[in-house]
C-alpha cells in the first residue's frame, strides 16, 4: 500500500506506505548495533537516524576528525558515538528523504510529505521546480504517527518554512546524474556490447532462436510490439498508457514519460531504445 514501486507487499501496522515510500512505514525500520565492551547490552533507544550517519559514526569511532566537506556537498550525518556509549539525547535536526519523487522532510515532530513524480528524480532542477509548485502535506508525527491528518491549513507558517527548507536543500545538491553526453567514458560499455557479434553455432545452418530472458527483458518484450528488437517512442508511450490503465493504483501516465524514458536509455542517440540499452539502464538504477 502506497509504495512508489507498487511491488512491495507487508504490513507496518499504524504506519502509512512502506517500503520505497517516505512515509514512516518506508523510514521506520530496525537499527542494530553491536560494539563488545563498548555499547551497554540491552540498550534501547528511541532516537531517529539517518543512514548517514553511520559514516559519520564509523569516522569518530576510528578516532577520524568528521570533515566539513563530503565532496562538493556540506557533511550529512552526525556520530552515534555520544548516543550510544553515554545516552546523550540527538539533537534536533532537518532529515530529508528522496526516493523516485517520493519526498519527506522532519524536523522535530513536523513531517512534511509529497510525492511528485517519478519523472523529476534524480533530476535536481526539475524536482525543485515541481516542489515549488506542489501542495504537499504536514503532519505531526507525535499525534498522528499514521500521516492521515494534514495540517498545512491550520499551521501555514510552518508549512512554508519547511517548504523552503526542502526546497533549498535540493537547489544546493552538489551532484549531477550521468548521461551519455556528460559521462561518455560510462557509456562505452553499451556501445561495445551492441558492437560485438553473435557467436555463431557451427553445428547450425543459422543461429538457433533466443528464448525471451526472465526479469528485464521480459518487461522490454512488452513494449517492443512488434518484435523488432527495437523500442519507438510510440511503443513506450503505449506501454506506459497501458500499464497505467490496467493497474492504476500503482501506476499514473504523464504526457512527458515517454520522452523521459527514451531520452534516458536511448545511449547512442539514434531515437530507438535497444534490449541491451533498456536493460542497462535498468540495471543501473
Amino acid at each position: 500500500e502506497g509504495t512508489a514501486g507498487g511491488r512491495f507487499p507487508g504490513n507496518n501496522g499504524p504506519f502509512s506506505g512502506g517500503k520505497a515510500t517516505t512515509y514512516q512505514g518506508g523510514l521506520s525500520v530496525p537499527f542494530l548495533m553491536n560494539w563488545k565492551g563498548r555499547v551497554p547490552p540491552n540498550t534501547v533507544s528511541d532516537g531517529q537516524v539517518m543512514h548517514c550517519d553511520i559514516f559519520a559514526t564509523l569516522l569518530d569511532a576510528a578516532g577520524i576528525p568528521l570533515p566539513k566537506m563530503n565532496g562538493k556537498n556540506p557533511m550529512r550525518g552526525l556520530s552515534l558515538m555520544p548516543h550510544m556509549l553515554s545516552g546523550e539525547s540527538i539533537p534536533e535536526r532537518m532529515m530529508i528523504f528522496e526516493l523516485w519523487g517520493n519526498v519527506g522532510l522532519r524536523k522535530g515532530n513536523y513531517k512534511l510529505w509529497g510525492d511528485v513524480g517519478r519523472d523529476c528524480s534524480p533530476d535536481w532542477p526539475a524536482l525543485v521546480d515541481a516542489l515549488e509548485s506542489a501542495d504537499l502535506e504536514l503532519f505531526d508525527l507525535s499525534k498522528d504517527i499514521a500521516e492521515q491528518n494534514d495540517l498545512r491549513t491550520q499551521f501555514p507558517e510552518v508549512y512554508a518554512t519547511l517548504k523552503e527548507e526542502l526546497i533549498d536543500h535540493f537547489v544546493n545538491v552538489n551532484a549531477e546524474y550521468p548521461t551519455a553526453e556528460t559521462h561518455p567514458e560510462l557509456f562505452k560499455a553499451v556501445a561495445v556490447v551492441e558492437k560485438q557479434p553473435a557467436r555463431k553455432n557451427k553445428k547450425a545452418t543459422k543461429p538457433p532462436a533466443r528464448e525471451p530472458r526472465k526479469g528485464k527483458s521480459s518487461g522490454f518484450a512488452a513494449i517492443d510490439k512488434n518484435g523488432d528488437g527495437q523500442a519507438t517512442l510510440e511503443e513506450i508511450e503505449g506501454w506506459f498508457k497501458s500499464r497505467a490503465e490496467a493497474k492504476p493504483d500503482q501506476y499514473t501516465y504523464k504526457p512527458n514519460q515517454p520522452k523521459g524514458a527514451l531520452a534516458k536509455r536511448d545511449a547512442n542517440k539514434d531515437g530507438v531504445v535497444t534490449e541491451v540499452e533498456w536493460n542497462n539502464a535498468a540495471a543501473t538504477k
